[in-house]
């Protein structure tokens, strides 16, 4: 018999099978690390709304501090954040697990983002959420959620916890 010199079927078939794992651990890694860039992403709109958010309740309990009566400053509170930003309060429709008491919803427009100098997000994503006793204190709402593993995140507070 000649002496062949080559690969053998053995030696290519563990090739083809090394190669295949190899290239299963490279996707399942890149999906990860895909996901948790679209994470940050996210959450880097979410923080940018909270500060600019907090800016704009700083300016209206400026202007509502000495109002009598909570339901009389919270209704005043209301009718600044809808003439001067677009804000208007809304119903909460789904049970957020939500890191502020007594939370008031508020729906964003494309005016708020405007006064926000944020006009290139998508103001049907999110809600600002503050607390009633103290509007600075606040969350930030992704209104269809982002799966992350086998959970789905909605609040800001929530994205901040994935580890």
């Amino acid at each position: 018999m000649k002496n062949q010199k080559g690969i053998t079927m053995i030696a290519l078939t563990i090739m083809i099978i090394l190669l295949i794992i190899l290239a299963s651990v490279s996707v399942t890694g890149g999906t990860k690390v895909i996901k948790e860039a679209q994470l940050e992403s996210i959450e880097t709109e979410m923080l940018t709304l909270k500060a600019k958010a907090k800016g704009f309740a700083e300016d209206i309990d400026s202007k509502t501090w000495n109002i009598q009566g909570d339901e009389e400053r919270e209704n005043k509170k209301a009718e600044l954040f809808s003439s001067l930003y677009g804000m208007s309060v809304v119903g909460n429709t789904k049970n957020f697990n939500l890191s502020v008491s007594d939370p008031v919803f508020y729906a964003i427009t494309n005016q708020t983002l405007s006064e926000m100098g944020l006009s290139e997000f998508d103001p049907t994503q999110y809600v600002i959420v503050f607390s009633s006793s103290d509007y600075t204190n606040m969350d930030v709402v992704l209104i269809e959620g982002f799966k992350y593993g086998k959970s789905i995140y909605y609040t800001l507070s929530e994205m901040e916890a994935i580890e």
